[in-house]
């Protein structure tokens, strides 16, 4: 099945490259949109979360200069251009679903490549986007390469590298804004909180290493953290169709590796 994108770009893990869309094609993907929050909605979730970083995505695509070589009024020369889907899909979603469905927005805060949407590119956007209804921002960085890079920060890379990114978009909205990227320490979390640097933080990787951080970092008990080491494992081992995890064993294996009482 071809891609489809913004402009004809080839993808960075196939290099194949996508198919255009058409502008008359763009309402009824914001009509898929609004019809899946309808059903999101109705099965009983409490909110939704749109993608549209890393400039991988649909939307996120649409987002970045990088790929959106449009002239139409869909263009990426201008910020007005690059928001138009993506405003167009939040003011469906709200109209849809109504303002007390909360709607969150992963969004890179910075890009990190040439030709890339900037942090003050991602401030000036922002409160047009919260205007159009998102409820809250999850700011992630960079741009999808064949490596992840940097959007799935190896080790080489310093803890929090996004939380900068974040509260400069918490200077410029006044909705909550989680901060996401290399915080595998409790204590860590706590200090951006207590900085102001963000109002809440999401942690991937850290809860494959040892789903029971959180009850361990609530209960006093960080020290048996069993601690994420950035080594990749988990991205690199999802070519294998079976996740699993450098650290923690029963990852991928929950259902072969079910502890059993010793037999004496």
């Amino acid at each position: 099945i071809p891609s489809i994108g913004p402009s004809v770009i080839p993808g960075y893990l196939t290099g194949i490259p996508s198919r255009e869309l058409a502008a008359d094609e763009l309402p009824a993907i914001v009509e898929q949109f609004r019809t899946a929050s309808r059903r999101v909605k109705e099965a009983g979730y409490d909110g939704i979360e749109l993608h549209a970083a890393h400039g991988y995505m649909l939307l996120g695509s649409f987002l970045t200069p990088m790929r959106n070589r449009r002239s139409d009024a869909y263009t990426g020369r201008t910020a007005e251009g690059r928001t138009k889907l993506l405003i167009e899909v939040l003011q469906a979603i709200k109209q849809e679903t109504g303002k007390d469905f909360p709607v969150t927005l992963r969004i890179s805060g910075y890009e990190r490549a040439p030709a890339g949407r900037s942090l003050q590119d991602t401030q000036q956007i922002a409160p047009a986007l919260v205007a159009a209804g998102v409820d809250a921002f999850h700011v992630s960085g960079g741009v999808i390469d064949p490596l992840t890079s940097q959007m799935v920060a190896g080790s080489d890379y310093a803890d929090g590298h996004n939380v900068a990114a974040a509260a400069a978009l918490k200077r410029v909205v006044d909705v909550p804004v989680m901060a996401v990227g290399r915080i595998h320490d409790p204590q860590l979390a706590e200090k951006i909180l207590r900085e102001g640097s963000a109002d809440l933080v999401a942690m991937g990787r850290p809860m494959i290493a040892d789903p029971e951080l959180a009850e361990k970092a609530r209960s006093g008990r960080s020290a048996e953290i069993r601690r994420c080491i950035s080594c990749q494992n988990c991205v690199d081992s999802m070519e294998k169709a079976r996740m699993n995890c450098a650290v923690n064993a029963f990852t991928g294996r929950e259902e072969e590796l079910l502890p059993r009482p010793a037999e004496r």
